[in-house]
């Protein structure tokens, strides 16, 4: 049996292909995890073009600290500074960014913060990277056309790297926020979403 993370072809294409595949990723060495029941095509189209920054971590931390201690009320910023060791004027500055993609909703006044928009379960972790970061490519190309490339040519690397922007946005596009604060087991999560997203047929 081969894994289904192992592969970068939707698994409704390798559905058709009539061989047997697990998504347990217990039975395999080969798994990483990708893909999301949610999946929207806005994530496909950001695959490979996203960094992992101290903006993101921080804004992934942030995010994880208001789901966990908000209670249905605003969190303030001070607070979450204070237990994540992040200053507030860095917190200030993504959470304007997090606000204007629709993550999160500002309470002005005495007891004001911000509350999550939506349900961490409903929130994907990629979503918060890349709200926060400028889009970046893994390889130095332009997606997977070869403006920028060697001799205005693929590399010999560009599938390597162009291949590991995929996998890594596609597991965190398969990841919630509720996953993280649950602390759950994120690569299972992926798995069985992307299992459920994409149901794979047993060969005849």
């Amino acid at each position: 049996m081969q894994c289904l993370e192992r592969f970068d072809e939707p698994a409704g294409i390798l559905a058709n292909t009539g061989a047997s595949y697990t998504t347990d990723c217990s039975n395999c060495n080969c798994c990483v995890a990708r893909g999301a029941a949610g999946w929207r095509p806005d994530h496909q189209d950001k695959a490979g073009k996203m960094k992992l920054s101290t903006k993101g971590r921080y804004a992934v931390m942030a995010m994880a600290d208001i789901a966990r201690h908000s209670a249905g009320s605003a969190v303030s910023l001070p607070d979450v500074a204070r237990r994540q060791e992040i200053s507030v004027e860095y917190l200030e500055q993504l959470f304007g960014k997090l606000r204007r993609a629709g993550l999160v909703d500002s309470v002005r006044g005495p007891g004001g913060g911000y509350l999550l928009a939506m349900s961490a379960e409903d929130m994907w972790i990629a979503d918060i990277i890349s709200a926060v970061d400028e889009t970046m490519q893994v390889t130095r190309c332009q997606g997977d056309a070869i403006e920028g490339c060697v001799g205005g040519e693929k590399c010999e690397t560009h599938e390597l790297w162009a291949a590991l922007g995929r996998q890594i946005y596609g597991f965190l596009a398969a990841v919630t926020l509720g996953d993280v604060v649950e602390r759950r087991n994120l690569a299972l999560a992926a798995s069985v979403r992307r299992a459920k997203a994409y149901p794979v047929r047993a060969a005849s």
